[in-house]
């Protein structure tokens, strides 16, 4: 719902139909609920969910969630209010902290080595965060785009890490003949190289190298992404989003290349992983994901069918037709933005129920 929301305000304020001022300037306060807002809802609850079935013991509930949920929330509404900047700031701020402990039973025990990685994914964003709160408060200057940066580069590494693990594995549980192809070259690079990107982009992101590099990560992912196999998955519209999705990885890092080279605006490199690989995988991973844990059948109607056209829609028209013609950026964003407001009102609308009844088959969702 946030997601509509947010996206129908930022469209309402660039067509000069609201005026209002938030906690943060306009820009600011649109790249932070992408981010910090929107995005870390997601990771967070995906994270809670898998981190349960990873270690084998019931999940985060009770008052421990609730209190999560009640923070998020509450700086989201804070976040509309120029008042309430100071308790924005510090609502804001205490979310991954607490999440980060609430995992720590489940991701923190000596059986989950491999996942650790997301304490330090997740001390990142917090820290981005901070820098972001800090320009606000003209403690420091211009800290704001590179932590947005960070934080959206850093999101991209969730997406790859957790996109190589179920990608593969669903497609292989809808097509048992069909058994994705992982090389092991490229499995064990791209969570690194990937990192390392963010090292690059921070430091040096107008240099000839890490234009190269950017042009190395977009093959890399390229390739992992076709020997997936995704002329398979064309009629299973559940798994061709999530291929959409991983796409827009190599495409965004060839458009980082390409911006590193100066034949480019950097927004819309940034807007390819942000609308691309970010907004199309949470797409396609809520409407799979609910379908699942409701108990129903992994198959999409046609309502979920028209999301993922429509989602898949924005980041081609916020994008790829600015990068050919930029005289159309103002209209780009708000057709894109309206695509996308359509789309998650469709998939909040078609989800709602299911979420909210008891599962089909009587178990605990």
């Amino acid at each position: 719902l946030w997601a509509f929301v947010l996206i129908f305000i930022w469209v309402l304020v660039q067509a000069n139909l609201l005026h209002w001022t938030f906690a943060l300037n306009s820009i600011t306060w649109h790249a932070h609920e992408m981010l910090f807002g929107f995005t870390s809802a997601i990771v967070a609850g995906f994270i809670l969910t898998a981190s349960q079935n990873w270690a084998g013991k019931p999940g985060v509930s009770g008052k421990p969630l609730q209190i999560l949920t009640g923070l998020w929330l509450l700086a989201r509404v804070l976040s509309l209010f120029s008042q309430a900047k100071l308790l924005f700031t510090v609502v804001d701020l205490l979310f991954f902290p607490y999440l980060m402990y609430l995992l720590i039973p489940y991701l923190g025990i000596a059986s989950q080595k491999r996942n650790h990685i997301f304490f330090i994914l997740f001390s990142i964003l917090f820290v981005s965060n901070l820098f972001v709160h800090l320009e606000v408060w003209d403690i420091t200057q211009t800290t704001a785009r590179p932590a947005y940066l960070v934080a959206t580069h850093t999101i991209i590494v969730m997406i790859i890490l957790l996109g190589g693990r179920v990608i593969p594995f669903f497609t292989e549980r809808a097509i048992s003949a069909s058994k994705p192809i992982k090389i092991n070259w490229i499995e064990i690079l791209v969570i690194p190289s990937s990192i390392l990107f963010i090292i690059f982009e921070a430091t040096i992101p107008n240099h000839f190298l890490t234009g190269l590099y950017c042009f190395f990560l977009a093959l890399l992912h390229f390739l992992r992404w076709f020997f997936w196999g995704p002329q398979k998955v064309i009629k299973i519209p559940l798994l061709w989003i999530l291929y959409v999705g991983y796409l827009w990885v190599p495409i965004g890092f060839l458009l980082y290349g390409l911006v590193a080279w100066g034949h480019l605006m950097p927004s819309l490199a940034t807007h390819a992983l942000a609308s691309g690989a970010i907004g199309i995988m949470i797409y396609a991973m809520v409407s799979r994901v609910t379908l699942g844990h409701t108990g129903r059948a992994l198959v999409a109607d046609r309502w979920m069918v028209l999301g993922y056209i429509l989602i898949s829609a924005v980041p081609l028209i916020r994008v790829i037709l600015v990068s050919f013609k930029p005289d159309v950026m103002s209209k780009a964003i708000t057709s894109s933005g309206v695509l996308w407001c359509l789309a998650y009102l469709i998939i909040f609308v078609r989800i709602c129920p299911m979420l909210l009844h008891i599962r089909p088959d009587g178990k605990m969702g």
